[in-house]
């Protein structure tokens, strides 16, 4: 998952940083649509297994989930280490 994350997430903290997105608020909107992510990715992991893999859905929701939570969280990372030549 975190191959397909990793670049979705570089080009999401690309484009905050190009759109002069002020970095608190960057930091904070990865970071809960990380814990989100997550959240949703567990969501569809319990619904699944309790379905003995027969609901889709939830078994799209669990790998869908995992690549938007990897994505996100270098998004937050990338955010994070980036530099900002002015204060915000």
């Amino acid at each position: 998952m975190i191959w397909i994350g990793l670049p979705i997430g570089v080009l999401l903290a690309a484009a905050a940083w190009a759109l002069a997105v002020p970095t608190v608020l960057r930091l904070i909107g990865f970071g809960l649509l990380t814990v989100v992510a997550f959240g949703i990715a567990h969501f569809g992991k319990t619904r699944f297994a309790a379905s003995f893999a027969e609901d889709a859905l939830a078994g799209q929701a669990w790998y869908f989930g995992w690549i938007a939570t990897c994505a996100l969280a270098v998004a937050l990372i990338a955010s994070l280490l980036s530099y900002s030549p002015k204060a915000d």
